[in-house]
């Protein structure tokens, strides 16, 4: 005998799957303004554990609720300042992140481990070029910011 899926599930994998990344977020190393930290590994699997909507939906849910103030970005902290910030470029760089890793995860046509890990490669690119003018701009020793 077989249990039909409860409607609800998505949504409770998605929501369970943002608050993963809250909490990894402290387990990181701070090397400068912009830190490194397990958020990054647990938008990759995301995509593969959510698919590619769902996956980016809970990625948008954890910038959200960092961006309202919840303390779930690096050293518990929330707010637009921290998304306007250095690490800003970074933080919207996990939407084309996981939307990359995602569909290019179920593109693969088998599950091999070599078409797993090729993508948040590829994935990790655009974000990091995203981010990297973005935390330029917005440092406080800029050429951008110290004319101001």
């Amino acid at each position: 005998m077989q249990t039909a899926k409860h409607p609800a599930l998505p949504l409770a994998m998605t929501a369970v799957m943002a608050a993963v990344m809250a909490v990894v977020v402290p387990f990181s190393i701070s090397i400068g303004p912009i830190p490194l930290s397990l958020c990054t590994l647990v938008i990759y699997m995301n995509a593969y554990i959510l698919g590619w909507k769902r996956g980016t939906v809970a990625t948008l849910v954890y910038i959200l609720l960092g961006a309202v103030g919840m303390p779930v970005f690096n050293s518990f902290s929330g707010g637009l300042g921290v998304v306007a910030g250095p690490t800003g470029g970074y933080i919207v760089g996990y939407l084309p992140l996981a939307l990359i890793c995602g569909l290019a995860g179920a593109a693969a046509p088998q599950k091999r481990c070599c078409t797993l890990w090729a993508p948040p490669g590829t994935a990790s690119s655009p974000a990091t070029l995203w981010a990297l003018p973005w935390a330029t701009a917005s440092s406080p020793s800029s050429p951008a910011t110290s004319s101001r």
